[in-house]
Protein backbone atom coordinates (compact mmCIF):
# COMPACT_ATOMS: atom_id res chain seq x y z
CA UNK A 1 0.00 0.00 0.00
CA UNK A 2 1.45 3.39 -0.96
CA UNK A 3 2.10 5.73 1.94
CA UNK A 4 -0.58 8.25 0.89
CA UNK A 5 -3.30 5.58 1.05
CA UNK A 6 -2.67 4.37 4.62
CA UNK A 7 -5.49 5.38 6.97
CA UNK A 8 -5.81 5.63 10.74
CA UNK A 9 -8.14 2.61 10.65
CA UNK A 10 -5.48 0.59 8.79
CA UNK A 11 -2.98 1.35 11.56
CA UNK A 12 -5.44 0.41 14.29
CA UNK A 13 -6.24 -2.92 12.64
CA UNK A 14 -2.55 -3.82 12.33
CA UNK A 15 -1.20 -2.48 15.62
CA UNK A 16 -3.84 -3.57 18.14
CA UNK A 17 -3.04 -7.32 17.81
CA UNK A 18 0.68 -6.61 18.20
CA UNK A 19 0.12 -4.42 21.26
CA UNK A 20 -1.99 -7.14 22.87
CA UNK A 21 0.66 -9.78 22.31
CA UNK A 22 3.89 -7.81 22.84
CA UNK A 23 3.18 -4.31 24.24
CA UNK A 24 6.78 -3.10 24.07
CA UNK A 25 7.15 -4.07 20.41
CA UNK A 26 3.76 -2.58 19.55
CA UNK A 27 4.66 0.74 21.17
CA UNK A 28 7.98 0.93 19.35
CA UNK A 29 6.38 0.15 15.99
CA UNK A 30 3.77 2.86 16.60
CA UNK A 31 6.47 5.43 17.45
CA UNK A 32 8.48 4.51 14.36
CA UNK A 33 5.42 4.77 12.12
CA UNK A 34 4.52 8.16 13.59
CA UNK A 35 8.01 9.40 12.75
CA UNK A 36 7.80 8.07 9.20
CA UNK A 37 4.40 9.66 8.55
CA UNK A 38 5.62 12.99 9.95
CA UNK A 39 8.44 12.89 7.40
CA UNK A 40 5.93 12.02 4.68
CA UNK A 41 3.84 15.09 5.56
CA UNK A 42 6.92 17.34 5.45
CA UNK A 43 7.94 15.87 2.07
CA UNK A 44 4.46 16.41 0.67
CA UNK A 45 3.71 12.70 0.22
CA UNK A 46 0.46 12.94 2.20
CA UNK A 47 -1.54 15.72 3.92
CA UNK A 48 -1.69 14.30 7.44
CA UNK A 49 -0.20 11.81 9.92
CA UNK A 50 -2.66 8.91 10.43
CA UNK A 51 -0.82 7.81 13.58
CA UNK A 52 -1.64 11.03 15.46
CA UNK A 53 -5.39 10.56 16.12
CA UNK A 54 -5.21 6.87 17.09
CA UNK A 55 -2.84 7.00 20.09
CA UNK A 56 -5.52 6.93 22.78
CA UNK A 57 -7.81 4.58 20.88
CA UNK A 58 -4.93 2.22 20.17
CA UNK A 59 -4.22 1.62 23.87
CA UNK A 60 -7.92 1.53 24.75
CA UNK A 61 -8.56 -1.29 22.28
CA UNK A 62 -5.41 -3.18 23.19
CA UNK A 63 -6.22 -2.97 26.91
CA UNK A 64 -3.74 -2.68 29.71
CA UNK A 65 -1.60 -5.69 30.32
CA UNK A 66 -0.53 -6.52 33.84
CA UNK A 67 3.13 -5.73 34.23
CA UNK A 68 5.31 -8.62 35.31
CA UNK A 69 8.67 -8.35 37.00
CA UNK A 70 11.70 -10.08 35.50
CA UNK A 71 12.14 -13.51 37.17
CA UNK A 72 15.14 -13.19 39.46
CA UNK A 73 17.29 -15.77 41.22
CA UNK A 74 17.08 -15.74 45.04
CA UNK A 75 20.38 -14.32 46.25
CA UNK A 76 21.07 -17.35 48.45
CA UNK A 77 21.34 -19.43 45.24
CA UNK A 78 23.55 -16.93 43.44
CA UNK A 79 26.89 -17.99 44.90
CA UNK A 80 26.58 -21.61 43.75
CA UNK A 81 25.35 -20.46 40.35
CA UNK A 82 28.31 -18.08 39.93
CA UNK A 83 30.70 -20.96 40.63
CA UNK A 84 29.09 -23.01 37.84
CA UNK A 85 29.15 -19.97 35.58
CA UNK A 86 32.89 -19.40 36.14
CA UNK A 87 33.58 -23.00 35.13
CA UNK A 88 31.69 -22.61 31.83
CA UNK A 89 33.84 -21.72 28.84
CA UNK A 90 33.13 -19.30 26.03
CA UNK A 91 32.28 -15.66 25.42
CA UNK A 92 28.62 -15.98 26.41
CA UNK A 93 29.33 -17.20 29.98
CA UNK A 94 31.94 -14.45 30.40
CA UNK A 95 29.53 -11.78 29.24
CA UNK A 96 26.80 -13.07 31.54
CA UNK A 97 29.18 -13.19 34.50
CA UNK A 98 30.40 -9.68 33.73
CA UNK A 99 26.82 -8.38 33.51
CA UNK A 100 25.98 -9.87 36.91
CA UNK A 101 29.15 -8.54 38.57
CA UNK A 102 28.57 -5.02 37.25
CA UNK A 103 24.76 -4.94 37.66
CA UNK A 104 24.60 -3.95 33.99
CA UNK A 105 21.53 -4.18 31.82
CA UNK A 106 21.78 -6.83 29.13
CA UNK A 107 22.32 -4.43 26.24
CA UNK A 108 24.99 -2.49 28.11
CA UNK A 109 27.06 -5.62 28.70
CA UNK A 110 26.57 -7.01 25.19
CA UNK A 111 27.71 -3.78 23.54
CA UNK A 112 30.58 -2.99 25.93
CA UNK A 113 33.49 -1.50 23.99
CA UNK A 114 37.18 -1.39 24.90
CA UNK A 115 37.22 2.39 24.58
CA UNK A 116 34.82 2.64 27.54
CA UNK A 117 37.27 1.09 30.03
CA UNK A 118 40.04 2.61 32.14
CA UNK A 119 42.01 -0.27 33.63
CA UNK A 120 44.17 1.98 35.80
CA UNK A 121 41.14 3.67 37.36
CA UNK A 122 39.24 0.33 37.37
CA UNK A 123 36.21 1.94 35.77
CA UNK A 124 33.78 1.27 32.95
CA UNK A 125 32.14 4.47 31.70
CA UNK A 126 28.97 3.69 29.76
CA UNK A 127 27.97 6.54 27.39
CA UNK A 128 24.63 8.25 27.92
CA UNK A 129 23.41 7.03 24.52
CA UNK A 130 23.54 3.42 25.75
CA UNK A 131 21.81 4.09 29.08
CA UNK A 132 18.09 3.77 29.72
CA UNK A 133 18.05 7.07 31.65
CA UNK A 134 20.23 8.75 28.98
CA UNK A 135 22.85 9.74 31.55
CA UNK A 136 26.49 8.62 31.57
CA UNK A 137 27.06 5.82 34.09
CA UNK A 138 30.35 4.88 35.77
CA UNK A 139 30.82 1.31 36.99
CA UNK A 140 33.63 0.49 39.45
CA UNK A 141 35.17 -2.85 38.58
CA UNK A 142 35.91 -5.71 40.96
CA UNK A 143 38.99 -7.93 40.69
CA UNK A 144 37.00 -10.65 38.96
CA UNK A 145 35.49 -8.19 36.47
CA UNK A 146 39.02 -7.08 35.55
CA UNK A 147 40.08 -10.72 35.14
CA UNK A 148 37.24 -11.22 32.68
CA UNK A 149 38.42 -8.23 30.66
CA UNK A 150 41.95 -9.64 30.60
CA UNK A 151 40.62 -12.92 29.24
CA UNK A 152 38.65 -11.21 26.47
CA UNK A 153 41.55 -9.24 25.05
CA UNK A 154 42.46 -9.99 21.48
CA UNK A 155 39.05 -11.27 20.35
CA UNK A 156 37.88 -7.99 18.83
CA UNK A 157 39.33 -4.52 18.46
CA UNK A 158 36.02 -2.90 19.35
CA UNK A 159 33.72 -5.16 21.35
CA UNK A 160 34.64 -6.87 24.61
CA UNK A 161 32.15 -9.70 24.01
CA UNK A 162 31.98 -10.13 20.23
CA UNK A 163 29.85 -12.56 18.28
CA UNK A 164 31.44 -15.19 16.08
CA UNK A 165 31.43 -12.56 13.34
CA UNK A 166 33.81 -10.53 15.60
CA UNK A 167 32.64 -7.19 14.16
CA UNK A 168 29.30 -7.28 15.98
CA UNK A 169 28.26 -7.90 19.61
CA UNK A 170 26.42 -11.07 20.62
CA UNK A 171 22.63 -11.24 20.81
CA UNK A 172 20.78 -11.43 24.12
CA UNK A 173 19.64 -14.93 23.13
CA UNK A 174 23.22 -16.13 23.68
CA UNK A 175 22.99 -15.16 27.36
CA UNK A 176 19.57 -16.75 27.76
CA UNK A 177 20.89 -19.99 26.29
CA UNK A 178 23.77 -19.89 28.78
CA UNK A 179 21.28 -19.62 31.63
CA UNK A 180 19.38 -22.62 30.27
CA UNK A 181 22.52 -24.73 29.85
CA UNK A 182 23.40 -24.04 33.49
CA UNK A 183 19.95 -25.04 34.73
CA UNK A 184 18.80 -21.48 35.42
CA UNK A 185 16.37 -21.10 32.53
CA UNK A 186 13.58 -20.03 34.87
CA UNK A 187 15.40 -16.73 35.46
CA UNK A 188 16.35 -13.79 33.25
CA UNK A 189 19.59 -11.89 32.81
CA UNK A 190 17.91 -8.64 33.82
CA UNK A 191 16.56 -10.37 36.92
CA UNK A 192 20.04 -10.52 38.42
CA UNK A 193 19.81 -6.78 38.98
CA UNK A 194 16.91 -7.53 41.28
CA UNK A 195 18.96 -10.29 42.91
CA UNK A 196 21.66 -7.72 43.68
CA UNK A 197 19.18 -5.18 45.02
CA UNK A 198 17.46 -7.71 47.29
CA UNK A 199 20.77 -9.02 48.65
CA UNK A 200 22.20 -5.56 49.27
CA UNK A 201 19.05 -4.19 50.90
CA UNK A 202 18.18 -7.21 53.05
CA UNK A 203 21.72 -7.61 54.40
CA UNK A 204 22.46 -3.89 54.67
CA UNK A 205 25.45 -4.15 52.33
CA UNK A 206 25.24 -0.48 51.37
CA UNK A 207 23.09 2.60 51.77
CA UNK A 208 19.95 2.61 49.59
CA UNK A 209 21.29 5.55 47.56
CA UNK A 210 24.47 3.62 46.76
CA UNK A 211 22.48 0.55 45.72
CA UNK A 212 20.28 2.61 43.40
CA UNK A 213 23.37 4.31 41.96
CA UNK A 214 24.97 0.94 41.23
CA UNK A 215 21.81 -0.03 39.35
CA UNK A 216 21.88 3.26 37.41
CA UNK A 217 18.39 4.16 38.61
CA UNK A 218 17.49 7.79 38.02
CA UNK A 219 16.63 9.89 41.08
CA UNK A 220 12.93 10.70 40.69
CA UNK A 221 13.04 13.81 42.87
CA UNK A 222 14.17 16.54 40.47
CA UNK A 223 15.40 18.89 43.20
CA UNK A 224 17.36 16.16 44.96
CA UNK A 225 18.80 15.03 41.61
CA UNK A 226 19.97 18.58 40.88
CA UNK A 227 21.67 19.10 44.23
CA UNK A 228 22.99 15.66 45.17
CA UNK A 229 26.23 15.18 43.22
CA UNK A 230 27.61 12.36 45.37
Amino acid sequence: MSIDRVTAVNLLDELVPILRKVPETGSRIYQRLATIFNAAVIDGLRPDNPATPICRELHRRAGRRKRRNFPSMPYRQASAFMQRLQEARGTSPRCLEFAILTAARTGEALTAEWAEFDRRARTWTIPAAKMKCRERHIVYLSDRALEILDGQEGLSRRFVFPSLAIRTPMSNMALLMTLRRLGAGAFTVHGFRSTLSTWANELGIAKPDAIEAALAHREENAVRRAYNRS
